[in-house]
């Protein structure tokens, strides 16, 4: 961030970082662009209902809400773009997969994420996504 804020200021353009759920007047600013968001997880409808509210803002709202949700896999493969393979009930997961690895739909790095093997779903898991695992390939 200092890095850019850096690169920013030599072009004139003053910036700064601040976090997204603050106490701020969002409205003084010229610009916002959103990035590095690590805690919205748990609350993503106030995340995106933050980024419709936003005056000026280089992220549309309509990306988040799309991006903010691993559903968008979906999209991607339906375009025709490669997408890591995804199944989107566990009970849909081959029972030849020795290892695979859940993750929530909403979630950002490897929150919540684990490697499985067969009949070890965790069953209060509602909307995940299963791939095969890479391990031991």
């Amino acid at each position: 961030m200092p890095a850019l804020i850096a690169a920013l200021g030599s072009l004139g353009i003053g910036a700064e970082p601040v976090i997204w759920d603050g106490d701020v007047d969002w409205s003084r600013h010229d610009l916002v662009v959103i990035r590095s968001t690590w805690d919205y997880t748990g609350r993503r409808d106030a995340f995106v209902a933050w980024a419709e509210s936003l005056p000026h803002v280089l992220n549309p709202a309509g990306v988040v809400r799309w991006n903010t949700d691993k559903r968008y896999l979906r999209d991607l493969s339906d375009a025709g773009l490669p997408v890591v393979p995804t199944l989107w009930d566990p009970d849909d997961v081959p029972s030849g997969w020795p290892e695979y690895v859940i993750k929530p739909a909403v979630s950002i790095g490897s929150r919540d994420t684990a490697r499985w093997g067969p009949g070890e779903e965790d069953a209060a898991r509602v909307v995940l996504i299963a791939v095969p695992s890479a391990v031991g390939r």
